[in-house]
C-alpha cells in the first residue's frame, strides 16, 4: 500500500436505531480492520440500550444521539457534514447490521486510487458470508455491472467494475462526492434514498464501481426490514420516479400507470384490500406535493453539497 493510501483519513459512518442485535459484532469487526479509521455513530433515538452499550464498551467511537428518529438519509447527512468539516478523505457508510473483514477498507482504498468514481461498493454477502446478499445479487447482473460475472468465472477479476446500481448498506465515498452531489434528499425517510442518490450520480456524469476484493456481511432480518420496506411503498416508488433526474418527463408521464394498477389489483385479489386505496393515495400525494418535488428536483440538479446544512454541528 502506498504512503498516500496508508495515510488516508477515513470516517466510518453508522446510523443506529435499536441496534443491539448487531452493534457488538459491527463495532468489534471494525476494531480488527487493518486500516485505521475514525468511527462515528449517529443514533436515531434507540430505546433498547444501543447507546449505553456503545458508550461503555466502545469508548473510541464518536457518538451523537438524536432525540427523534431522523430517518436513514438525514442522519447520514449529519455524518457527511462532519466529514467535510473535519477534512476526511473518505466516508465509509455502513448499516448497523453490516460487518467488515480486516481487509475490507484496504481493498476499497486500493480501488479508489486506481479509478475515479463517486461511489465504491464492496461485495455485500449475507449474514454468515456464505453467499451474496439476495438483494445485492441484482447489482452484479451483467446489465448492471458488465464483466464482473464473466471475469469471476474465468479467474481474471479486476480491482473494480463500473456499475449503474448499488445499494447503500455499504458505500465508500470520496469526500469529493459530497462536495459535488451532496447528501440524501430529506424527502425520503427510510428506503428509496439510495436509489434516488444513484440517479443523481448518473445525472451529473459520475460513475460507481463494485470492488470484488472487498467484502462485507449484511446481516439483515427480513421480517423487520420488509415491514418498513412495504410501508407506503407505492408512494416511495412514485417519488423516486418523479425525482429521478435521468427521466425528463412531465409529472403525469413519470409513473408506470398500467403496471402500478395491475400490481394493486393483484394484491387486492390476494386479500390486501388496502392496495388500490394506497395506490390512489400515492397519486393524490404526488399531485398535492408536486411543487415541493419540483423544487427538490431543481436543487438536485445543482452541483454542490446539497442537503448538507453546515449549521448542524456534531
Amino acid at each position: 500500500m502506498s504512503e498516500t493510501t496508508a495515510s488516508a483519513r477515513i470516517l466510518v459512518l453508522i446510523v443506529t436505531y435499536n441496534g443491539m442485535t448487531w452493534i457488538d459484532r459491527c463495532l468489534t469487526a471494525l476494531r480488527k480492520s487493518r486500516h485505521s479509521a475514525s468511527v462515528l455513530v449517529i443514533d436515531n433515538g434507540s430505546k433498547d440500550g444501543t447507546v449505553e452499550r456503545i458508550r461503555t464498551a466502545y469508548p473510541e467511537v464518536m457518538l451523537q444521539v438524536n432525540e427523534h428518529n431522523l430517518g436513514f438519509g438525514q442522519a447520514n447527512n449529519l455524518g457527511f457534514c462532519y466529514a467535510l468539516e473535519h477534512v476526511f478523505d473518505y466516508v465509509f457508510m455502513i448499516n448497523q447490521d453490516v460487518y467488515v473483514f480486516p481487509d475490507t477498507i484496504d481493498a476499497l482504498l486500493q480501488a479508489a486510487t486506481e479509478a475515479d468514481a463517486a461511489i465504491f461498493t464492496p461485495l455485500q454477502l449475507n449474514g454468515d458470508g456464505s453467499e451474496l446478499d439476495r438483494h445485492f445479487r441484482d447489482c452484479v447482473h451483467y446489465d448492471i455491472c458488465p464483466g464482473v460475472l464473466t471475469d469471476a468465472l474465468c479467474g481474471r477479476l479486476q480491482t473494480s467494475y463500473q456499475c449503474v446500481m448499488t445499494y447503500a448498506a455499504a458505500w465508500f465515498l470520496p469526500v469529493s462526492t459530497l462536495r459535488t452531489i451532496g447528501g440524501f434528499d430529506p424527502i425520503f425517510f427510510h428506503y428509496g434514498e439510495d436509489v434516488h442518490y444513484v440517479s443523481r450520480v448518473l445525472y451529473h456524469g459520475l460513475t460507481m464501481r463494485i470492488v470484488p476484493a472487498s467484502k462485507v456481511c449484511h446481516d439483515r432480518i427480513e421480517a423487520g426490514n420488509m415491514q418498513m420496506y412495504n410501508y407506503r411503498k407505492t408512494l416511495r416508488s412514485f417519488r423516486n420516479s418523479y425525482l429521478d433526474l435521468t427521466r425528463q418527463r412531465s409529472w403525469w408521464r413519470t409513473f408506470p400507470h398500467v403496471r402500478t394498477w395491475l400490481t394493486a389489483l393483484q394484491a387486492f385479489g390476494r386479500g390486501n384490500l388496502k392496495a388500490p386505496w394506497e395506490t390512489l393515495g400515492a397519486y393524490i400525494n404526488i399531485f398535492w406535493h408536486r411543487r415541493e418535488l419540483e423544487a427538490n428536483r431543481a436543487a438536485n440538479r445543482q452541483i454542490g453539497p446539497n442537503w448538507l446544512a453546515t449549521d448542524k454541528k456534531i
